[in-house]
């Protein structure tokens, strides 16, 4: 919960005008600059004692110098009602989460040549490079440029400490970046690498793709388990599916470098430029006037044309919906196969959303919705019940464990009977 409200005026010169959300260390506001008349957004983080507000004037005085079209810096910082507050660009087009599952792969290769640059700029800093640590959807921007722009950098090991040690029960804590850790993170030593940047980036790319995270939303630690790598459907070119399983390589020295990373991207997008509309603009045209057809009746044509080119894929996603269904029900591993069917079952609602009115072929989401839906109920509710019993057998040591497991249970449906203690240690 926001300590903050609309209208309060911060160091009497950032007018407070809208509430962005929150991030593992601080809420975000849109405010004017009543100087400039400018809009700004203000990360405000928590409170610190002396010291620890000493560490993060050091930690943005290292950073503000920095310059990189994919990169957000801060513009200025200060301290209000003892708490440290950075003042950036504002992005009115907002993050990327808002792209999440619903992204074409033109845009996904942007997204990830435009991130693959900010990192490469990170990482190459002299004398002291600069790891991110915590790439994931909600830390990428969209600035007014259309560019996709990496904020939230250059905090470091000892300052992440320093604010988990000041964070207030009802702040977001740090759980939610455990589905975007490498199985690095996961070891005796956990710093974190160039490479756990890298794995980071691939676990985004996946997620943008598909709607849900891999591995579960467990992270690297389910490699360490044995976990298979995730794969991107047909509906993904090969290029993108091979990069994202590079990223994701449980070996360090295996996974590409940003830069690599970038030139790849970069190639893709030169030899795939955007589609000309003007073709099929010209060809409606000539259709509208040549045969006095309606705009409605050649758009429903189109579109049912469309819709028989589809139809195999169609069909393909049905039957891999009803494939990882049936090994949900006839296997142990029913996480994976619900989450996968899960993901195929929008792939459907989707196509049906788009096809259905002109061609009665595309039926089939509802009969999979009432077997896919009894399932994520009755396996949500074991992952929750599982949650309350570590929450309430063991100290507060497990608390972490209770919330991968309240999460996992919330990712197969959030519906159903939450827990307010592991709602707020989730930010819910």
């Amino acid at each position: 919960m926001t300590k903050y409200k609309e209208g309060d005026l911060i160091s009497n010169r950032y007018l407070l005008e809208k509430y962005l959300g929150s991030g593992t260390y601080g809420e975000v506001w849109k405010a004017k600059d009543i100087a400039t008349q400018g809009h700004y957004a203000i990360k405000f983080y928590v409170a610190m004692d002396e010291r620890g507000r000493n560490e993060l004037i050091q930690e943005f005085n290292t950073t503000s110098g920095l310059s990189h079209q994919n990169i957000l810096t801060a513009k200025h910082y200060d301290i209000w009602d003892n708490r440290p507050y950075l003042v950036m660009d504002y992005c009115s087009n907002g993050g990327a989460e808002k792209l999440v599952g619903n992204i074409s792969e033109e845009d996904l290769w942007r997204f990830i040549r435009d991130v693959a640059a900010g990192l490469d700029y990170l990482h190459n800093l002299s004398p002291n490079p600069i790891i991110h640590q915590d790439i994931k959807p909600d830390n990428v921007m969209i600035n007014d440029n259309g560019n996709f722009v990496i904020s939230d950098f250059g905090i470091s090991i000892k300052m992440r400490s320093t604010m988990q040690f000041h964070q207030s029960d009802t702040m977001n804590n740090n759980s939610g970046a455990l589905a975007y850790m490498g199985p690095e993170r996961f070891s005796s030593d956990a710093s974190p690498l160039k490479a756990s940047d890298i794995w980071s980036l691939g676990a985004t790319i996946y997620e943008m793709a598909t709607g849900v995270l891999p591995f579960c939303g467990l992270g690297g630690s389910m490699q360490q388990n044995g976990a298979q790598l995730p794969a991107l459907d047909k509906k993904w070119s090969p290029e993108l599916n091979n990069l994202m399983q590079k990223c994701l390589d449980q070996s360090t020295w295996n996974r590409p470098k940003a830069r690599d990373i970038y030139d790849i991207a970069q190639k893709h997008l030169t030899d795939n430029p955007p589609k000309s509309k003007w073709k099929w603009v010209v060809v409606i045209i000539g259709v509208i006037l040549i045969s006095g057809i309606s705009i409605m009746m050649t758009h429903n044509t189109s579109l049912r044309n469309e819709s028989y080119n589809e139809f195999p894929q169609y069909k393909i996603v049905c039957e891999k919906c009803e494939e990882s269904l049936s090994k949900a029900q006839n296997t142990s591993d029913k996480l994976l196969y619900l989450q996968e069917a899960k993901s195929r079952w929008y792939q459907i609602e989707e196509m049906e959303k788009k096809y259905a009115s002109v061609n009665s072929d595309y039926s089939r989401s509802s009969k999979f919705y009432n077997q896919l839906d009894s399932l994520l109920t009755i396996e949500s509710q074991k992952w929750r019940d599982q949650a309350l019993m570590v929450l309430e057998k063991f100290d507060e040591k497990e608390e972490q464990t209770a919330v991968k497991y309240y999460q996992t249970a919330l990712q197969l449906k959030d519906e159903g009977n939450h827990i307010p203690k592991l709602d707020s240690l989730c930010g819910l």
